[in-house]
């Protein structure tokens, strides 16, 4: 066996794949992570949008001086801004981010 592959055998792969059965803890481990790293930012990105949504909603009533919109347009788009921000919170509190076909 050549020195490459017996170095790469050994020292640059996981040690968790190396043993039978292991593999698909480790798999399960890491999406498990990933999902809730992912579910992290829905939560974070849902509450910016939310917050977004609503500020151009009340902007005019807050300090009417304050000429960021036409006002249905600033409600328009506020609204679809408290839509999406509620989507986003929904997306992370259901962790739905893999497909059928991917738990391979």
């Amino acid at each position: 066996m050549e020195a490459g592959k017996i170095f790469s055998r050994y020292f640059l792969s996981c040690p968790d794949r190396n043993i039978p059965g292991m593999a698909s803890e480790y798999e399960e481990k890491r999406m498990k992570a990933y999902a809730n790293r992912r579910a992290i930012m829905d939560y974070g990105m849902g509450i910016i949008y939310l917050g977004a949504g609503v500020l151009l909603m009340i902007a005019d009533r807050v300090k009417p001086d304050l000429d960021l919109l036409p006002a249905p347009y600033s409600y328009m788009l506020g609204g679809l801004l408290v839509i999406y921000g509620i989507f986003r919170m929904y997306r992370g509190y259901k962790k739905n981010y893999f497909r059928p076909g991917d738990e391979e």
